[in-house]
């Protein structure tokens, strides 16, 4: 069972680009980590050779944020994005 951060600890948030077929090769650009609950951007980070962003933040407050992974696109990959509950105790 995976435990709930507490108030000033670090969390990891990774998104990963990936192609959809009959598509394929290596995203570029960026994913932008927004905390939608507070209206506020976390951070931008950059898309790695493996089509992965992972960004850390020990910023999120007591209760639950629903965090949104937004990546731009690139000349090959389409814009897109997903979200996620996380709750901190």
């Amino acid at each position: 069972m995976a435990r709930r951060p507490t108030s000033g600890q670090s969390v990891t948030f990774t998104a990963t680009v990936s192609p959809t077929a009959p598509g394929a090769g290596t995203p570029t650009g960026t994913v932008t980590f927004t905390d939608q609950t507070a209206g506020t951007t976390l951070g931008a980070v950059s898309v790695d050779s493996n089509g992965q962003a992972a960004f850390d933040t020990a910023s999120l407050s007591v209760g639950t944020h629903t965090i949104l992974a937004g990546y731009g696109g690139d000349s090959s990959f389409a814009a897109g994005n997903a979200s996620l509950d996380q709750t901190v105790s």
